[in-house]
């Protein structure tokens, strides 16, 4: 081919030009507007366990998200919070949790089965550590967390945080007026629309976490083309909380039928026949990886500390639910291939076990095979 026209050689350098100018002036104004934007900063987005292997198998939890939790009184959302909050101090190096006290329910009990320490004052809130901020006004919750998350970020440190519950905010104008006075506060929608214009871009790019907590309040429905279903009411918030949101999970109410007794086939008796526990019931009602209306069941087990949820119930279910063991009506049957790999790594496997509370409780009474399990689960939904 032949060498183009000078007067096309001249076009196509001023074109250039342009082009340098235009990409020089965006960085001239980046610079100067940089308090302004987060086009400099880089966020890792790490993966954060919910506890449960379960809700792991559908949920790819990241930091830099916002995660609401709605349901009724005592369906397990603070102890699910915490729950998270613990494995990101445990998951992100120079960590702190952030606690918005904003009902007053954070008894000790719970503080103590979490297994996090909890403190009440900035000299003691040392990295891995969880400090409770005891305040429901929405102003103060806001620049608080606003300003930790600037400063921690530029100190190399990460930020979880959770608001329980988005229900107990207030403005500081509606907090100071007086009873008697006839003027409705502002509601729980238009503080959420100031919340996530101030921090959801913040969150997402220091790598913080954000879990909300909310109550009941009127039909959830995301798709407005979707047939109406009776169903449990959405969690308080409007449109705002609804669209910002990574992630939203809805608890379901809890029945009779959900408690797990030491004998199934008979009935509950305080002294006989005791709760070990009870399924969660825990709906995906939002999600980025298209698991909405994703229904999870999660057995948790009374009295444990840390992590409630019942490990070894879980992961009987992964091993039948992956094939790598067969029921065959009363009788469960491992896999030869499974119980070889278990072999090579030093672990032995029972073939057959009759009877499905001898089953799990075989995982459980047994935990070598038990934590080997785990992590045989966890590395394959960590690399999925």
């Amino acid at each position: 081919m032949g060498r183009p026209p000078k007067n096309k050689e001249i076009e196509i350098e001023s074109n250039q030009n342009k082009e340098d100018a235009i990409k020089n002036l965006l960085g001239s104004l980046l610079k100067g507007y940089s308090e302004d934007h987060f086009n400099f900063i880089q966020n890792e987005r790490l993966p954060i366990s919910t506890g449960s292997l379960l809700l792991d198998s559908y949920v790819n939890l990241k930091t830099g998200s916002v995660v609401r939790w709605c349901g009724p009184l005592e369906s397990g959302k603070s102890s699910q919070c915490l729950l998270i909050m613990a494995n990101f101090l445990k998951t992100v190096p120079n960590s702190r949790a952030l606690y918005c006290k904003g009902e007053g329910r954070l008894s000790e009990e719970i503080q103590q089965r979490s297994g996090l320490k909890f403190v009440f004052s900035e000299e003691e809130w040392d990295l891995g550590t969880v400090f409770v901020l005891e305040s429901n006004i929405f102003e103060a919750v806001c620049d608080i967390i606003q300003s930790l998350l600037k400063n921690m970020h530029e100190k190399g440190q990460k930020l979880v945080f959770c608001i329980d519950s988005l229900d107990g905010m207030i403005l500081k104008r509606d907090y100071e007026k007086k009873s008697e006075e006839n003027v409705m506060p502002a509601g729980v929608p238009k503080m959420t629309k100031m919340f996530f214009r101030k921090l959801a871009l913040p969150i997402n790019k220091y790598d913080s976490l954000a879990l909300l907590t909310s109550q009941y309040s009127e039909s959830f429905k995301i798709d407005p083309y979707a047939k109406d279903k009776p169903q449990p009411v959405q969690g308080v918030g409007g449109s705002s909380v609804s669209h910002q949101p990574d992630w939203i999970f809805e608890y379901g109410l809890r029945y009779t039928s959900h408690y797990i007794l030491e004998n199934e086939n008979e009935k509950f008796d305080s002294i006989k026949n005791k709760y070990l526990g009870h399924i969660v019931t825990l709906t995906v009602r939002k999600s980025p990886n298209e698991k909405t209306g994703t229904v999870v069941k999660i057995p948790i087990k009374y009295g444990k500390v840390g992590n409630s949820i019942w490990t070894s119930m879980e992961v009987g279910d992964m091993i039948l639910a992956w094939s790598l063991a067969k029921k065959n009506k009363n009788t469960f049957e491992f896999d030869d291939s499974i119980i070889k790999e278990a072999q090579e790594n030093s672990i032995e496997i029972k073939k057959e076990i009759v009877g499905k509370n001898n089953f799990y409780n075989y995982i459980e009474e047994n935990s070598q095979i038990c934590e080997w399990f785990y992590n045989k689960f966890k590395n394959l939904l960590h690399n999925n």
